[in-house]
C-alpha cells in the first residue's frame, strides 16, 4: 500500500463507520440505508485501487476511483488518492482538477495539498527552461502556488523527507532563506549523508550571508563522506568565493584525483593555485591540460598570463598569439598580448598588435571594452613611471580602439602635454571637443594646452573654469 495515501483510507474508514454504521444506530431515518451501502461500496473500490496501484496497474486504479466517487461524492479522501494516481501517470492537468475537488469537499485535507504543492514544485521548475518571456513569471506563480500547498500539508500532518526537501529548496529560491535554514537544519541532522540536503543547506547559509556557517557544514560533510566529487567541488567553489584560494586549490586536487579527465576542474584547480600564489604548480596543471586539449583557447590564455607573470615573455607571447590564431575576432588573445607587451614596455610591437586587431574588429562593429580598460590602466601605469612614450601609445590605442569615448581623449590630451608635445595636444584637443561639446574634462585640459602653448590669453570660446566662477 502507498503510505501516502493511508491518512486517505482512514477518513474513508471513519466516514464509512462515523456516517454510516453510527447514523444507523441513531435512528433508521438519519441515513437511508442505499447511502450507507454506497458508502460501502465506495470503500471497498477505494481498497481495490490501493491493490492495484501496488500491482502497478495505475490506469485502472483511477478507473475503480471514479466509481467510487460517484458512490460517495463527499469524501475528499477518494479525489485526493486520485489526484496522486493522475500525477503518477502525467495527467497533470487531471490531477490538479481532482485535488482541488477534494479541497472543495476538506480545506484542510493534507493528501490534496501535498499532490497539488509537488505538481506546482515540478511545474515551476519547467517554466524555468522556458525560453520565452513567460517562463520566469510563470515559474514564480508556481512556486507561490507550490509553497501555499506545501505548507498547509505540513500541518496538516503530512510531511516526509521528499515534502521538507523540496519546501527548503522553494524557500531559498523566492528568498526565504531564514525559513530554509530552519526547515533544513533538523532535517539534514537526521540524514547526514544526504547529498542534495547538505548542499543546499550550505546554499541557504550562503545566501543569507552565514558564509562561516556555509563553510563549516561543506567541511564537516566531507568529512564524513570524503569521496563525494559533489560535495568536493561545492567546497571547493566555497572556498573561491569567500577567496581562500590555497584550500580551493588542494580541494580540487582532490576532485582531479576523482575525475582525472575532467579539464575544467583541471582549469579551476589551476586558477586557484594561481591565485594562491603558487605559480609553477599552476603552469604545470595547465601544461597539462594543453597537451590533452591543443585547441583550448582558454586554456591557452592561462598559460601566457602564468608565463607572463613568472616573467617567461616569450612563452607568454607565443601562448597569447596562439590563442589569437584560435580566436581571431575574440579580444581575449590580444587582451594577452597586450599584458605581455605593456609589462615589457615594448611600444612598437604594442602599437602594431593592437592597430592589426583593431583593424580586423572594426568592420564588425566591435568595441572591446576590456582591451580599453587595460590599455587606459596600461597608460596610466606609464605616466606614473614617467614613460611618456609608452603612456602615450597606450592612449592613442586605446583612444583608437574606442573613439566615442570623450575621456580617452582627455587621457591623451594629458599625455601629450606630459611628454611636451604640446602642439599634438592643441590638435587633439581641439578635435575632441568638436566630437563632444561641452565635456568639462576636455575643456580643463584644452585650457591647460592652449597656456603651454603661448595661447593662454584666448580661453575657450564660450567656457569659464568653473573653479574660478566659484
Amino acid at each position: 500500500m502507498d503510505i501516502r495515501l493511508a491518512s486517505g483510507v482512514a477518513i474513508v474508514v471513519l466516514s464509512v463507520a462515523a456516517t454510516g454504521v453510527a447514523g444507523q444506530l441513531q435512528g433508521n431515518a438519519s441515513e437511508p440505508l442505499q447511502e450507507y451501502e454506497h458508502r460501502a461500496q465506495a470503500y471497498e473500490l477505494f481498497i481495490q485501487s490501493l491493490r492495484l496501484e501496488d500491482s502497478g496497474d495505475v490506469v485502472r486504479a483511477i478507473d475503480l476511483l471514479s466509481r467510487a466517487v460517484e458512490l460517495d461524492p463527499n469524501a475528499a479522501a477518494i479525489p485526493a488518492a486520485q489526484a496522486s494516481l493522475y500525477a503518477q501517470v502525467g495527467q497533470t492537468a487531471d490531477a490538479i482538477r481532482v485535488a482541488e475537488r477534494a479541497l472543495t469537499l476538506d480545506a484542510d485535507y493534507g493528501e490534496a495539498h501535498r499532490v497539488l504543492g509537488l505538481i506546482f514544485a515540478t511545474l515551476s521548475e519547467q517554466a524555468l527552461e522556458q525560453r520565452d518571456g513567460r517562463g520566469s513569471s510563470d515559474a514564480e506563480m508556481y512556486r507561490e502556488r507550490a509553497l501555499t500547498h506545501l505548507e498547509q500539508s505540513v500541518v496538516a500532518g503530512e510531511p516526509d523527507g521528499r515534502i521538507t526537501f523540496i519546501l527548503a529548496r522553494l524557500y531559498v529560491e523566492t528568498g526565504a532563506v531564514d525559513k530554509a535554514v530552519v526547515t533544513l537544519e533538523p532535517f539534514v541532522r537526521d540524514r547526514p549523508g544526504f547529498v542534495d540536503g547538505l548542499l543546499l543547506l550550505a546554499r541557504a547559509f550562503v545566501e543569507s550571508g552565514r558564509l562561516a556557517e556555509a563553510v563549516e557544514t561543506l567541511e564537516e560533510a566531507v568529512r564524513s563522506r570524503p569521496r563525494s566529487v559533489r560535495m568536493l567541488n561545492a567546497l571547493a567553489e566555497l572556498y573561491e568565493s569567500v577567496e581562500r584560494w590555497r584550500e580551493a586549490a588542494d580541494t580540487y586536487e582532490r576532485v582531479v584525483a576523482r575525475r582525472p579527465s575532467d579539464n575544467e576542474l583541471k582549469r579551476r584547480w589551476a586558477v586557484s593555485l594561481l591565485n594562491a600564489g603558487d605559480r609553477e604548480s599552476a603552469r604545470d596543471v595547465i601544461k597539462k591540460i594543453v597537451e590533452a586539449r591543443p585547441t583550448d583557447a582558454l586554456t591557452l590564455y592561462l598559460l601566457s598570463e602564468v608565463e607572463r607573470q613568472l616573467k617567461n615573455f616569450d612563452a607568454a607571447e607565443a601562448a597569447a598569439q596562439r590563442v589569437i590564431e584560435l580566436e581571431p575576432s575574440s579580444a581575449r588573445g590580444i587582451y594577452a598580448l597586450v599584458q605581455v607587451y605593456l609589462e615589457q614596455g615594448l611600444q612598437a610591437e604594442l602599437v602594431d598588435a593592437v592597430e592589426s586587431f583593431v583593424k580586423r574588429i572594426r568592420g564588425e562593429g566591435q568595441t572591446p571594452h576590456e582591451l580599453v580598460m587595460l590599455l587606459l590602466e596600461g597608460g596610466v601605469t606609464y605616466q606614473a613611471s614617467g614613460d611618456d612614450g609608452v603612456a602615450v601609445a597606450a592612449f592613442e590605442l586605446a583612444r583608437d580602439t574606442a573613439p566615442s569615448d570623450p575621456t580617452l581623449e582627455a587621457y591623451l590630451g594629458q599625455a601629450y602635454l606630459d611628454s611636451r608635445r604640446i602642439h599634438d595636444a592643441v590638435k587633439s584637443l581641439s578635435g575632441a571637443r568638436e566630437r563632444h561639446v561641452g565635456n568639462l574634462q576636455l575643456d580643463r585640459v584644452y585650457a591647460r594646452a592652449l597656456v603651454l602653448s603661448g595661447q593662454g590669453s584666448s580661453t575657450p570660446c564660450g567656457w569659464t573654469d568653473p573653479v574660478q566662477a566659484r
